[in-house]
């Protein structure tokens, strides 16, 4: 409520004298750009799980974003195929995300996503790092490894961090 009463506040105010950006007579509304899930956002999860076979990389990208899109009981038929799909550097962050949405019912997958933390790109294994956290309590070995032996510092902070919030919800 009060960022709309500043926002507000601030559209009231008048230009400076000396202002060198005016606002502009018309504003612009940009349309979002497509996701690439968006290809299949309509497909069955049976669609899915066939370009998550023998689709191209963009289309096991596609198809894994739009599974990630959806509720974890709908998803969890794909768990072992997209575990699958970690091997591949070309879409195992998307992956990552489909396996994170699941939560603990993807803890099968821990050994998988466990061999990302010692991938050369940060991303990657923040991204891993990620969805250990969401798994819970099963993944607290593969994170307290990475919290205790990645090189960087950054990475290690993330691994304590998901630690923490998973022991702090472990007493909720």
């Amino acid at each position: 409520a009060i960022r709309t009463k500043v926002a507000d506040f601030i559209m009231k105010l008048l230009p400076a004298a000396s202002d060198q950006n005016p606002e502009p007579a018309e504003w612009l509304r940009l349309q979002p750009a497509p996701l690439e899930a968006d290809a299949y956002v309509e497909a069955t999860v049976a669609e899915c799980l066939q370009a998550l076979s023998c689709g191209s990389a963009k289309q096991k990208r596609q198809a894994a974003g739009a599974l990630a899109m959806r509720d974890a009981d709908e998803i969890l038929s794909a768990r072992e195929r997209i575990t699958g799909l970690l091997d591949d550097p070309k879409v195992c962050m998307v992956a990552l995300r489909a396996l994170a949405k699941m939560g603990s019912e993807a803890a099968s997958a821990i050994p998988h996503i466990a061999k990302l933390l010692n991938s050369n790109d940060v991303f990657v294994r923040e991204a891993a790092i990620w969805t250990l956290t969401q798994i819970g309590s099963a993944a607290i070995e593969a994170l307290a490894a990475c919290a205790r032996d990645d090189p960087d510092h950054n990475v290690a902070s993330q691994a304590r961090k998901a630690l923490d919030w998973i022991f702090d919800q472990e007493l909720l």
